[in-house]
């Protein structure tokens, strides 16, 4: 685990500004699925956890957004966050799993539009 978190913080030490969002990306999609995953297999409290963690990438995301230069993309962009975080952020219910993998989708467009212009 220390290793993991050693490469990790050099991978993301060496990162322009595009290849962070790209890094934000690929761990909000990574919490996304360890969040279904605990919830699945009934352990709600580590399902919490990873999704607190998606919600807080999220945010990031939220805040990188230059609304003065994006113009009415960042505008777009922000609205799609927030209700990808409304949706991550239900209580646990049934509905849950899909309003977790309909942020996911939601997210993965994004996330692939961003690695084509990197």
């Amino acid at each position: 685990m220390r290793y993991q978190n050693v490469g990790r913080e050099s991978h993301v030490a060496g990162a322009s500004p595009h290849q962070l969002i790209d890094i934000l990306f690929d761990e909000l999609m990574l919490k996304l699925d360890q969040a279904l995953r605990f919830y699945n297999a009934g352990e709600l409290g580590r399902a919490l956890e990873a999704r607190t963690k998606a919600l807080a990438i999220l945010s990031g995301l939220q805040t990188s957004l230059d609304h003065e230069q994006g113009g009415e993309l960042a505008a777009a962009l922000m609205d799609i966050y927030i209700e990808a975080a409304r949706r991550i952020n239900q209580p646990p219910s049934e509905k849950l799993p899909e309003q977790i993998n309909s942020s996911k989708a939601m997210i993965a467009e994004i996330a692939s539009a961003w690695k084509a212009i990197g």
